[in-house]
């Protein structure tokens, strides 16, 4: 309880810290739940509030669902939905990943692609004269190290994208990502990151974007459910 109730202080110092450090600061807060169906197969369920204008304005609001297979512990493939809602319009996102990733004791190294397509609406008249659908390619390295003796972990994971469109294949944008996470008891992970976007466009604000995220894994809850009915039916 005393680690929890620190996490969070910590977590709300830092997120005060950067608003006023940073001009272009934004916040993301993404609860999160996943299933694993077996060994290989499972699904997952993002919600993140987006916060902008130095944590002071609403953004927007993000509904995620994905399913993954994982054909070894090295390698997983990944389909996802995502709908985006503001006060300006909503974006409907369809997105595939794959991703390998090898282990060396402590460390973890690894890549990912995934392509993403995007639209407002799905009017193919709407597509062709007004608002084109975004095709995006992103091709992602990732670094993690994982504290001996301890359940928190570290990474680091350097990003680019490429923007398809008529013309050719066209350099987006490229992001820093930093974060971390801890483990706590029946699959409760607490992850707190940071990352910035470097834009090509010059005529585009780079951003700083701090993330916090809560994940629940429902097999490890389901489990301790058991274990719970069980000791209860105990007769003494």
């Amino acid at each position: 309880m005393k680690k929890n109730s620190c996490l969070l202080f910590l977590l709300f110092v830092s997120t005060n810290i950067f608003s006023q450090l940073m001009p272009d600061f934004q916040l993301r807060l993404n609860p999160s739940l996943e299933y694993n169906f077996n060994k290989k197969w499972g699904t997952s369920f993002d919600y993140m509030y987006c916060l902008e204008d130095n944590v002071n304005q609403f953004q927007g609001s993000i509904l995620q669902l994905g399913f993954d297979f994982s054909p070894s512990k090295k390698i997983k493939f990944g389909i996802g939905y995502r709908f985006t809602t503001s006060y300006v319009q909503d974006n409907h996102r369809f997105l595939a990943i794959a991703q390998y990733k090898r282990k060396f004791k402590q460390f973890a190294i690894g890549g990912a692609i995934r392509y993403e397509f995007q639209t407002d609406n799905f009017d193919s008249e709407y597509m062709q004269f007004f608002n084109e659908p975004t095709n995006t390619f992103r091709e992602k390295l990732i670094f993690d190290y994982k504290v001996p003796n301890s359940k928190l972990s570290l990474t680091f994971s350097p990003e680019i994208f490429l923007r398809i469109n008529q013309v050719g294949i066209n350099y987006n944008r490229i992001r820093y990502d930093f974060g971390c996470k801890y483990d706590f008891k029946h699959g409760q992970t607490l992850g707190l990151s940071m990352f910035f976007d470097d834009y090509a466009d010059n005529r585009k604000a780079d951003r700083f974007v701090f993330v916090t995220n809560y994940n629940l894994n429902l097999n490890n809850l389901f489990k301790k459910a058991k274990k719970t009915k069980k000791a209860s039916q105990i007769v003494p």
